[in-house]
């Protein structure tokens, strides 16, 4: 898996809105038909065999490296560092890249593409949103993003109209709302293979949950 592969994925999903309660699983599918809403019935949750009418941005993401890694919820979980809850829940992000140090807040890290970035909207929940960063081209300035259950810019509406997968601009200030808060390190064009990956953990002796 490479950063180019992250972002070919991530993009691939532009332009998906999400549908209404009881949408037919068939009808998950089309990006867009007449059962687009704002319920949180997606098909990445019904890929995930995860239950409809949640926040999904988090599952989103976790959806991306999960369809590179062979759709195998063991081998996404080992390469997102033993992510819990299929990273539905945004600060599980956090908590797993934290846990083996590359996850960065403040410490003037440069993020990279293929990277997960994590937001938070004052006076929320310290972590909010979560997107794949898949371009850095006019970095420190701003950042481009892939994320689902977001707002999308070429949309009017406020930014909690979140029923889509987008791609955003990003500025590490205050943007629409939203603050970058921190990133997950996930180094996709250094990283080993994946059985080298998992054969240097259990080395170690290092637990996933």
């Amino acid at each position: 898996m490479t950063s180019a592969q992250v972002v070919a994925m991530a993009t691939s999903q532009v332009g998906y809105h999400e549908k209404v309660t009881n949408t037919p699983v068939d009808d998950l599918y089309p990006f867009r038909n007449a059962y687009d809403g704002q319920d949180n019935w997606t098909k990445y949750l019904n890929d995930l065999g995860e239950a409809q009418g949640q926040p999904w941005c988090g599952f989103f993401a976790y959806w991306v490296f999960w369809q590179l890694l062979d759709k195998n919820f063991s081998n996404t979980n080992n390469f997102l560092h033993g992510i819990s809850g299929k990273g539905g829940a945004t600060s599980s992000w956090k908590l797993a890249f934290e846990t083996v140090g590359q996850y960065h807040e403040g410490d003037g890290y440069t993020p990279k593409v293929g990277d997960v970035v994590l937001y938070w909207d004052p006076p929320g929940v310290p972590w909010s949103h979560v997107e794949i960063i898949v371009d850095v081209t006019y970095w420190p300035n701003s950042i481009m993003t892939v994320g689902g259950n977001t707002k999308n810019p070429e949309e009017a509406g406020l930014e909690d109209e979140s029923m889509w997968v987008a791609k955003r601009t990003r500025y590490p200030g205050w943007t629409s709302g939203w603050r970058i808060r921190g990133y997950c390190e996930t180094d996709l064009d250094n990283m080993p293979t994946m059985g080298s990956m998992l054969f240097i953990r259990r080395r170690f002796g290092t637990v996933f949950g």
